[in-house]
Formats: C-alpha cells, sequence, structure tokens
C-alpha cells in the first residue's frame, strides 16, 4: 500500500487551508442562528417549530464538531512545529500525508453541506409559508 508524502510546508499550508473552513463554517452557522432567531421572532406556526427545535440542536452540534476539529487541526499543526525545532532538515523531508484529517475534513464538509442545503430549504419554506 502507497502512502502519500509531502512536505512539511505542504502539510502545514493543508492545516491553514482546513482552519480557515472551519472558521467559514463557524460564521455560516452564526448566520443561520440569527435566521432561525428571526423566523422565531415572527411567530411561527405550531408546525414549524419542530424544525426549529431540531435545527437549533443540529446547529450547537455543528458547533461542538467545529470546535473538536479546530482543536485537532491546532494540535497537528503543533506536531509539526514541534518537528521542526527538534531538526529543522525536516523541512527537506517527504512525510505522511495526514490522511486521518484529511478524511475527517472531507467528512465535516460534506455533512455541513448537508445540513446547509437542509436549513436553507427550512428557511425559504419558513420565510415564505404561503408559498409552500
Amino acid at each position: 500500500m502507497d502512502f502519500e508524502q509531502k512536505k512539511l510546508q505542504e502539510l502545514h499550508a493543508d492545516i491553514n487551508k482546513w482552519k480557515e473552513l472551519v472558521e467559514l463554517v463557524r460564521d455560516e452557522t452564526r448566520i443561520f442562528e440569527h435566521q432561525l432567531e428571526q423566523i422565531l421572532q415572527a411567530g411561527p406556526s405550531r408546525e414549524v417549530m419542530p424544525y426549529i427545535q431540531k435545527f437549533e440542536s443540529m446547529f450547537i452540534r455543528q458547533n461542538e464538531v467545529s470546535d473538536e476539529l479546530f482543536h485537532d487541526l491546532k494540535a497537528a499543526d503543533h506536531e509539526l512545529k514541534q518537528m521542526i525545532d527538534e531538526d529543522p532538515a525536516v523541512l527537506n523531508v517527504p512525510l505522511p500525508d495526514h490522511d486521518h484529517l484529511r478524511d475527517k475534513v472531507n467528512t465535516y464538509e460534506n455533512l455541513f453541506l448537508e445540513l446547509r442545503n437542509e436549513f436553507r430549504h427550512f428557511h425559504l419554506m419558513a420565510s415564505h409559508p404561503e408559498a409552500h
């Protein structure tokens, strides 16, 4: 089995890109929470309330997952910095890719895209009930 290898700088760049993704997801989740609050303040129908509660829970969980992943990314970045501190020559040596983190980030992104699509559909329906 071949394992992909990358230079430390590439691994660091990947981690930074993933941290930016987590920040974007956090920002978008805050927007969704605000939109949900607006729907709640508008006095939604009883049929809509279970969906509001569902999305409140999903956003709480999304924030927890974002925090956990961001922590993992910071820890991986810290490991890379320690490697440089211990032996600067590591900058010139190919290292194993962070496959486990890459998989985690891909799953995180895909699940968020599903949540986003589901919430956007709900938001449209709840904001314009006369259209549905």
